[in-house]
């Protein structure tokens, strides 16, 4: 077995999708504090959104393009929550609310603790299942 079938790459690949929605959550709790603290600079707030919007975009893309590639039934259901994800996201960009965005947050760190605990469990049950042929890098977010 080459080291492009290993098991360990594979095994890599999920850990790594799951280490990187705990970050994702991670940096949502951050901005929560950041807003719920009241004393920020408004373009301190502005930055953490965008970072937010940049890693959650790329992180999604990395699971849509793994997806795709081995064939994932699910795909178009997985696709749909991401969008959805990424519009709550865009919701926060348009909102200079503080209590819009505490609420948005709310909604979308709960979204995307069951995304995390159900949706994608899914996915990396069957990616545990393939032999992946790709290297490390690109799973790097």
């Amino acid at each position: 077995m080459g080291p492009e079938q290993s098991p360990d790459l594979t095994a890599g690949v999920v850990v790594s999708i799951t280490n990187r929605h705990r970050l994702i959550l991670n940096r949502i709790e951050q901005l929560s504090s950041t807003i719920a603290r009241g004393d920020q600079d408004p373009t301190v707030v502005v930055r953490l959104i965008e970072q937010l919007m940049r890693y959650i975009s790329m992180q999604f893309e990395v699971e849509e393009r793994l997806m795709h590639c081995y064939a994932y039934l699910y795909l178009p259901q997985h696709h749909a929550e991401h969008a959805e994800i990424l519009q709550h996201v865009l919701d926060l960009q348009e909102s200079g609310d503080t209590e819009v965005l505490e609420n948005t947050l709310s909604v979308l760190s709960h979204q995307l603790e069951a995304h995390t605990q159900d949706t994608d469990i899914g996915m990396c049950l069957f990616l545990s299942t393939k032999s992946c042929v790709h290297t490390r890098s690109e799973y790097r977010v």
